[in-house]
């Protein structure tokens, strides 16, 4: 089962500083920052049979990057994790691109 931990790991492997919502520290682009978006059960009969967390991967770049894009893909298909990805959002304030790629785990 992967975990959270698992993640981070695979996404500082790919070449990402990575922080859970923000760095402490500006960065340089590009980088990742993880959230924990809830969880959510699987239930029937007033049970909780399997217990579900949500994520995100924000991955922030200087341009949309497909090849930015395809690494963090990569690194999620490779762990086994099904995932969306939101559009890329243009964030001018800060000069930079958001792509957010959603995803659970399993608890």
């Amino acid at each position: 089962m992967t975990t959270i931990t698992a993640i981070i790991s695979a996404i500082k492997a790919a070449g990402y500083p990575i922080a859970h919502d923000s760095f402490s520290t500006a960065q340089t682009l590009p980088f990742v920052c993880w959230t924990d978006d809830g969880s959510n059960g699987v239930y029937a009969d007033n049970i909780n049979y399997i217990s579900k967390s949500g994520y995100s991967l924000e991955l922030y770049t200087k341009l949309k990057s497909k090849a930015d894009e395809k690494k963090i893909s990569d690194a999620l298909t490779a762990l086994g994790v099904s995932f969306s990805r939101n559009p890329t959002t243009k964030i001018t304030a800060e000069n930079c691109f958001q792509t957010v790629f959603s995803f659970e785990l399993i608890d």
